[in-house]
């Protein structure tokens, strides 16, 4: 038998993949993967992971109002299938909605699959173990060495008109562990959005801007908030506060998403985008596979509206740019 063309890389080994990857599996002791695979995960692989997209939007969630936050109790997977689907059907009509609804931030709004992924990760984050009171004053020190100068600079830099006075009159408001770790990340994220306005007007490298948003991060993940049980865990208690928060940031995206949904879809809005809530229910055995509709409610003759009719005041309005988004992009 002739075994040649079993042994020819030139007739097994598509355009594009390199038959050293089989190889080292084989090293490895690992089954051989098909090439169509290994091709369609290179053609797939993001180029932000979901812990890239946690630590990118985290302070986004973090700067909500704390009392629009509301807690999350659902399959972070489940709710990152509705948004992604949707958001694949709505896409296309993007330019048209830009249009058609210029008082949404699309931009904000298109960011929602990232915020769902940022969820997932979070979900299956391990929880951050207890940590000494000698390790926290570390950190806090390091982080008041430059939280302190980079405050006043701001302020100097703000009464110049070199930097929004608003934004660091935020800062500059609260005290207290939680409030002293939300000014590194805000600091940072200040200084960096404003990178060419104050070029050269202040000492803070690339690093030290990443240094002191890492310090802050980790005070707000390992730090208890005043009055909160100690028996939680303060890891856990940081993890769910982020959940909860990721998930308030994404109900906001996907809420503008499906307005500019019923404006395409109209009736068909929840079938082209889901609830982020909502899942497929299994059916039982012998359970008619349509099932008869529920009486309607409206009045007799009271017609649906068509796609592209003015959205009824039953939808909630568009919500306002979140603060320290990164929209516009």
């Amino acid at each position: 038998m002739n075994h040649s063309r079993h042994h020819s890389p030139t007739a097994r080994t598509p355009q594009g993949v390199r038959p050293a990857a089989s190889q080292a599996s084989a090293a490895r002791g690992e089954p051989p993967k098909p090439y169509d695979a290994v091709d369609l995960a290179l053609a797939e692989l993001p180029r932000e992971s979901m812990d890239q997209k946690l630590r990118r939007l985290l302070p986004v969630a973090l700067a909500l109002d704390p009392a629009t936050v509301e807690p999350f109790r659902w399959d972070p997977i489940a709710v990152y299938r509705n948004a992604s689907s949707g958001m694949e059907r709505l896409a296309p009509h993007r330019e048209h909605l830009a249009t058609a609804m210029p008082g949404i931030d699309w931009d904000a709004a298109f960011e929602a699959g990232d915020v769902a992924e940022a969820l997932v990760a979070a979900c299956r984050r391990p929880t951050v173990s207890p940590v000494s009171g000698a390790r926290k004053e570390a950190v806090r020190a390091e982080l008041q060495s430059l939280r302190g100068p980079a405050l006043r600079i701001a302020r100097a830099l703000a009464e110049l008109g070199h930097l929004p006075l608003e934004a660091v009159e935020r800062i500059e408001a609260g005290s207290g562990w939680i409030d002293t770790g939300l000014d590194g990340i805000a600091l940072a994220d200040l200084f960096e959005s404003h990178q060419e306005g104050v070029a050269g007007m202040h000492p803070f490298t690339g690093e030290a801007l990443a240094r002191m948003r890492t310090l802050g991060e980790w005070i707000v993940r390992n730090v208890s908030p005043a009055g909160v049980r100690a028996a939680d865990g303060a890891g856990e208690r940081a993890a769910r506060a982020e959940r909860d928060r990721l998930w308030t940031l994404l109900t906001l995206r996907y809420r503008d998403l499906r307005r500019g949904g019923f404006l395409v879809f109209g009736d068909g809005l929840n079938d082209a985008l889901p609830p982020l809530r909502s899942f497929t229910k299994r059916r039982k055995a012998g359970e008619p596979e349509n099932p008869p509709e529920a009486p309607r409610t409206e009045a007799p003759g009271a017609p649906n509206p068509p796609p592209g009719a003015a959205i009824p005041a039953g939808l909630p309005a568009p919500t306002p740019q979140v603060p320290g988004g990164s929209a516009p992009r």
